[in-house]
Order: structure tokens, then C-alpha cells, then sequence
């Protein structure tokens, strides 16, 4: 076998060598990024306190808590029946004037907020509200 052949030959092998124990490797510790609801993929998730008044409830979702692609998700609900909404349609309610910012699919970044986001809270929640302040 000439030398050229020989040498391009072990060539492939180490490549292919380290490119399979690479790949099994990376691929141990990987974890597809998709947003919530959108694969079978588990996210984390946190919930911030309620905010109920009158049968209404705000609750908070936090998304990948703690990253730099944290976000919030509303989801606003009357006497235990969830409330959809449009994109960019107001509802005054008990709690407040509510915001609809879209599903969590049409968030443009994966930090940004989606569901229901408090516009005007009502008097004296303002501080409950910090982090869906705008």
C-alpha cells in the first residue's frame, strides 16, 4: 500500500474517532431550547404569587428562571375558566387594566412577555406587580 493511501486512511480514522467520541459526549448533557408548549421538551418553571380579587385571578408564570432569557407568561382567569384574549387587547378588571400580549409562541424573544401583563394595577398592588412592570 503506498504511503499517501496510508496516510489518508489514518487521517480519516482519527477524525472520525474524535468526531463520534465528541458528538457522544456533547450530546449526554444536551437539552433542546424550545419555547413552552410548543414540544414534548420539560421547561422549569416558577410561579410568582397570585393576584385575585372577585373571582379574578392573575397568575405569573416565570420562564427559564433565573437565565438570561427570563420571561413571563400571564394567565388571567375568571371563577376557574381561563380567559383568552388578542394581541394587544385591554381588559379592565377588579384587578386592574389587564394587557394581552400574545401566546407564548408569538413572543419575539424568548425573554419577552406574553399572556395577560397588568397595565394599571389597582391601587395599592403596584408592588406586587414588580416584574411585569414595563
Amino acid at each position: 500500500m503506498n504511503s499517501f493511501l496510508k496516510v489518508f486512511i489514518a487521517c480519516f480514522l482519527a477524525g472520525f474517532v474524535m468526531l463520534t467520541t465528541a458528538s457522544a459526549w456533547d450530546a449526554k448533557d444536551f437539552k433542546i431550547k424550545t419555547r413552552p408548549e410548543t414540544g414534548n421538551v420539560k421547561h422549569e418553571l416558577q410561579a410568582l404569587p397570585a393576584i385575585e380579587k372577585d373571582g379574578w385571578k392573575l397568575e405569573t408564570l416565570v420562564l427559564q428562571p433565573g437565565s438570561r432569557s427570563q420571561g413571563y407568561h400571564g394567565v388571567l382567569t375568571r371563577e376557574g375558566t381561563e380567559i383568552h384574549g388578542q394581541k394587544g387587547e385591554e381588559l379592565e378588571t377588579p384587578l386592574g387594566l389587564l394587557q394581552y400580549q400574545g401566546s407564548m409562541d408569538e413572543r419575539p424573544h424568548l425573554w419577552s412577555h406574553s399572556g395577560w401583563v397588568m397595565s394599571t394595577p389597582e391601587s395599592g398592588k403596584e408592588k406586587k406587580m414588580l416584574p411585569m412592570e414595563k
